[in-house]
């Protein structure tokens, strides 16, 4: 089961998508184009998703649920990882290590679309590492929560290992 009820999407972020676009009604498209048209520049108002909030409306809560997951799982995923990467470049000289560092600072200036793209490539199904997931262990990145978790993970661990790294440098000792 996904995370927030949406265990019958086949695709999470279009299903998503689609709950947004439902549910949270912020302003109605037509409306918009005919004030543009009639020269009305005026923002559509938004009470209705405030009342989405304050009702508990439970779309919209699933919705806050699996980005929360999603966000976390990120966190939690980078941390793990670079945090011990974090302290040895910090802590030690070793060969190798000013590229290393080079190389984490370039992919910080990588677009997330071009992370998104060579995770797809690699984590698809039909991608090797994918492959071999589906095959060996029954895991699909690809369109899940999980795949989100992982690709936010990937894209915030440069940072994170640079934080840490210069954190740990300025201490005295």
């Amino acid at each position: 089961q996904i995370i927030g009820g949406f265990s019958s999407c086949k695709q999470v972020h279009t299903c998503t998508h689609m709950h947004i676009l439902a549910r949270i009604q912020l302003f109605d498209t037509e409306d918009i184009i005919a004030d543009n048209a009639a020269g009305g520049d005026e923002m559509p108002d938004s009470a209705s998703a405030w009342h989405l909030i304050i009702s508990g409306d439970a779309t919209l809560y699933a919705i806050v649920r699996l980005s929360l997951a999603v966000s976390l799982s990120a966190v939690a995923i980078a941390v793990v990882v670079g945090l011990p990467l974090g302290a040895l470049l910090a802590l030690t000289r070793f060969r190798g290590r000013t590229a290393l560092i080079v190389l984490l600072n370039g992919f910080m200036g990588l677009p997330p679309v071009v992370v998104g793209y060579l995770l797809l490539i690699g984590f698809g199904t039909r991608g090797p590492l994918g492959h071999f997931l589906v095959e060996h262990f029954h895991l699909r990145f690809v369109f899940s929560w999980t795949g989100a978790a992982l690709a936010s993970a990937i894209v915030t661990f440069p940072f994170q290992v640079r934080a840490i790294r210069l954190a740990l440098e300025t201490i005295d000792g």
